[in-house]
């Protein structure tokens, strides 16, 4: 405001001219505001109800005129992921100084129609203290030795296209309205695919398909060309990248298939034996996280083992494990988290009583810790030892808060050193996702009030999104979902699912009817798409055995470890079997032993044998880790188990496949432990639960006299009935000395 304009007695302000303002943004371009202008210091500050791009006439323009008096507007919206409107957007950048009219004229030679300039930086030094100017002084004045600002355009569409002209015309010929000292550059986080012309987020699950095919390779050598990486990858015998050389000392090479750069990971990667070389400069390799930043703050994959040893010796130590924490615990996998579910699902139908549990997804973790940063973390390539403290003491404050919660379950068993003993279970973490456990609807409302304390602006920053957090619950009744907060702190109703739908989040499919059908599905439909592509690619033998061992079948027996999904892994063995005589192109009747033979053969892991030895692992590996809630729920489901089936010792002493209506997770467990060809040895300590112990001295157990079908008869009539037929003398007389009649014993089990 020009100060000659002040009358003498008091001092005005832009509050005094609030109701102008808002009159003159209505009329002039159709901008309204939610409630009005508000105060804040010697600011007013409103949130328009207008949200397209077209309603930003007034705030690109940069100013308004109220009499003699020039009122500055700031544009303070910035796009994200959450509505796409950063896909809207790009970053302009110029050392040179450019007016509003050629930089519109240059934009219009590009193929904009249209766009508004959104200020991001913050002016310093001579210009004043730092602080957010309007769009119109991004234009003006110079900031960090560059004009920059940001361009918002009418649509995805429009962005795009502008972009792709403006990397042609980088490339040549050049367009005479174009300043050639001028820079566009995607947002930060954003991707640019060059074969499509579209830009994409790399932690989007809807471009998982598209980041698996795509690696970014660098620094690389000045004035580096197409040429050169295609020359450096031919040595690979791999097929031809499209080759996109960003401009910032980094290439991204995109194939056709993730085949390809799954093997460079295993060849040029850290744990790589060779190095990529252009113009006999190495070059590494770095996930696809968006235009990388600037900064000595990069956490390179070269120092991972150095980090991961401090974490390991000094960090970890010094975090406060809850037991329930299974991203942290070392010896603890998501496996265990899986098979907890599993069996908490089956309780509570084999008791008929309510469950009620919420998948929380965290889709921001903190504001303090960057996607790049977690990223490395979930990759295990390195990672800022701060932000894996900071993880580690938040979500050990949630879970012991939600320890405290209404309602949970309650887990009893026999199996304790010092007796029975019985554990609460209200909430489980997987590293920054939450499972809340409650046996009333009241319970889990109260899990829900704790996480939205924990949430939002007001408090760590996390969100636990409602986008891909639900609701699961076995109840006679139907309940409403559960609000969660967002970002700003706003409750968002979750989706509730059904219990088949089960926990997608972790790549699996729990339920009670053919588990796992559905990923399992999926999973194979993909892997014959792959082995399709890959069979003219002409690969070797090393090559081949890398993708199916360590691509194909870590994807594909990861839901068969825990689930009756194990049927899969024959056919997964002729399907790789299939695949590498066409790839190698062998004869039909190739011995098959030559496939699995580690020495003299291709070395392929047996699908169907791994799948039964790591179910088998992973049941013994809980089982003897005493103290952990999955080996504990574990252990009362082992007793149910023998209770039910009317077995004298522990489930796994007895060779009896459980009936075929059996799909539970113990079920299938130990109905394929009875198949196994070689009969196992397995050493149990065992507490036997009182209700299976014998009434009478010297009794002896029935199972030893009976055949495995008859075993199986024996545990499908025990199991519908409430008297059991454990020992012999329950079929015998009272001295034991003869079998009891027909007539008598129907009269005696009903």
């Amino acid at each position: 405001m020009n100060p000659s304009l002040q009358p003498q007695e008091e001092t005005l302000s832009i509050l005094n001219y609030r109701r102008e303002i808002e009159d003159i943004c209505q009329e002039r371009y159709g901008l309204t505001f939610c409630g009005g202008l508000m105060e804040h210091g010697q600011q007013l500050l409103g949130d328009p109800l207008q949200r397209t791009v077209q309603a930003w006439a007034a705030p690109r323009r940069g100013y308004l005129f109220l009499r003699d008096i020039s009122v500055v507007m700031v544009y303070q919206y910035a796009g994200v992921l959450d509505n796409g409107l950063s896909f809207h957007q790009l970053e302009y950048r110029n050392p040179s100084k450019t007016t509003p009219g050629d930089l519109m004229c240059a934009l219009r030679a590009l193929g904009a129609t249209d766009a508004i300039i959104q200020s991001h930086t913050r002016m310093s030094g001579a210009h004043g203290p730092r602080d957010h100017w309007a769009a119109i002084g991004c234009l003006n004045w110079p900031s960090e030795g560059q004009y920059r600002f940001r361009l918002v355009f009418p649509s995805q569409s429009m962005a795009e296209n502008v972009y792709a002209n403006f990397r042609r015309h980088a490339a040549g010929p050049e367009l005479d309205l174009v300043p050639p000292s001028m820079k566009l550059l995607p947002l930060r986080g954003l991707c640019w695919d060059n074969p499509s012309a579209t830009f994409f987020h790399p932690q989007a699950p809807s471009a998982a398909t598209l980041v698996d095919t795509k690696v970014r390779i660098g620094r690389l050598p000045p004035l580096t060309t197409t040429d050169d990486i295609l020359a450096a990858l031919r040595g690979s015998h791999l097929p031809t990248p499209d080759v996109d050389i960003t401009g910032d000392g980094y290439a991204t090479l995109t194939f056709d298939t993730p085949a390809p750069v799954a093997f460079l990971w295993s060849a040029s990667g850290p744990h790589g034996d060779t190095r990529l070389y252009i113009r006999d400069i190495a070059v590494h390799l770095h996930i696809l996280t968006g235009r990388p930043r600037l900064s000595a703050a990069h956490v390179q994959s070269a120092f991972r083992s150095r980090i991961f040893t401090v974490i390991r010796d000094y960090i970890f130590p010094c975090i406060p494990n809850e037991e329930m924490q299974h991203g942290f615990q070392r010896d603890r996998t998501v496996q265990d988290a899986v098979v907890l579910t599993s069996l908490l699902l089956e309780r509570a139908e084999r008791r008929q009583e309510e469950l009620f549990l919420i998948s929380k997804d965290c889709l921001k973790c903190f504001d303090r810790i960057p996607g790049w940063v977690m990223e490395y973390i979930y990759r295990k390539l390195g990672g800022s030892i701060l932000a894996v403290m900071h993880i580690g003491y938040y979500m050990d404050v949630l879970i012991r808060q939600q320890q405290g919660g209404t309602d949970p379950v309650y887990i009893t068993h026999s199996q304790h050193p010092h007796g029975t003993q019985t554990r609460t279970i209200s909430s489980l973490l997987f590293v920054d996702d939450a499972l809340d456990v409650s046996t009333t609807y009241a319970g889990i409302q109260d899990r829900a009030t704790v996480s939205n304390q924990f949430t939002g602006q007001t408090a760590s920053g996390g969100v636990f999104g409602a986008d891909k957090s639900f609701l699961l619950y076995l109840s006679p009744q139907a309940h409403p979902a559960i609000a969660l907060n967002d970002g700003l702190g706003k409750p968002q109703p979750i989706q509730v699912v059904a219990p088949t739908e089960g926990f997608r989040h972790l790549g699996i499919h729990q339920g009670t009817h053919n588990q796992w059908e559905e990923t399992t599905r999926t999973v194979w439909l993909k892997l014959n798409t792959e082995a399709d592509a890959i069979a003219p690619r002409g690969l070797g033998k090393k090559e081949l055995q890398y993708i199916i061992n360590s691509v194909w079948i870590p994807s594909a027996l990861y839901r068969t470890a825990i689930s009756d999904a194990i049927s899969i892994g024959p056919a997964l063995d002729t399907l790789f079997r299939k695949t590498a005589r066409r790839v190698l192109r062998l004869p039909h009747d190739h011995p098959n032993a030559w496939f699995y033979d580690p020495k003299d053969g291709l070395g392929l892991i047996h699908c169907e044998r791994f799948s039964h030895s790591q179910r088998l692992y992973q049941f013994l590996r809980i089982a003897n880790d005493r103290g952990s809630p999955a080996h504990d729920i574990l252990m009362e489901s082992l007793e149910a188990y023998q209770l039910a089936s009317g077995l004298t010792d522990h489930p796994l002493a007895f060779r009896i496949p459980p009936p075929a209506s059996d799909t539970t997770f113990l079920g299938t467990l130990l109905r394929d432990l009875a198949t196994f060809q070689t009969a196992l040895t397995i050493a149990t300590q065992w507490h036997q639960p009182p209700a299976s112990r014998p009434h009478r001295p010297n009794d002896r157990p029935i199972w030893a006299h009976l055949t495995p079908a008859l075993g199986t008869t024996l545990i499908s009539l025990n199991r519908s009935h409430n008297v059991k037929v454990r020992w012999v003398g329950d079929i015998t007389n009272e001295k034991g000395t003869m079998l009891l009649s027909l007539p008598s014993l129907r009269t005696k089990f009903g």
